[in-house]
């Protein structure tokens, strides 16, 4: 009986352990499939925003220009010559955040950043990429 009853705690103390293996390979499968859907759209995004930029009727362009147009317009050193632009309204951007920020360098250049993210609510657990590009205005 005493037997039994050890052989059993062993098998039991050997299924927990099973069991905690699938589920660590099963979390990193998971967090891998997040970060490379991220990289994914991150890297997606930004090409489609250059070829935007490229083009010099694209709404995306005529507002940088302006914004470029502001702050060389202004004396103040210390001006903020960041803009951000937050995506959503496909599938895509509900399952993940996209956000995207432009540097802006000089007249004609521009640092594009994209980072896409995924937040699983508890802080602890984010997934994220970001790509980073020097663009040039026409």
């Amino acid at each position: 009986m005493i037997t039994a009853l050890v052989v059993g705690i062993i098998v039991f103390a050997f299924c927990l352990s099973m069991l905690l293996v699938a589920y660590t390979l099963f979390a990193q499968v998971s967090r891998n499939q997040v970060q490379l859907g991220c990289k994914t759209l991150a890297l997606s995004v930004a090409e489609e925003l250059k070829e935007e930029l490229d083009d010099d009727g694209s709404e995306i362009s005529v507002y940088l220009k302006d914004k470029l147009k502001s702050f060389d317009e202004s004396d103040d050193e210390n001006i903020n010559r960041n803009v951000e632009l937050r995506l959503d309204g496909t599938e895509a951007f509900d399952y993940y955040d996209v956000k995207v920020s432009f540097e802006l360098i000089s007249k004609s250049e521009v640092e594009m950043y994209v980072a896409c993210y995924k937040d699983y609510g508890n802080f602890r657990d984010v997934q994220s990429y970001t790509v980073h590009k020097t663009l040039r205005l026409k």
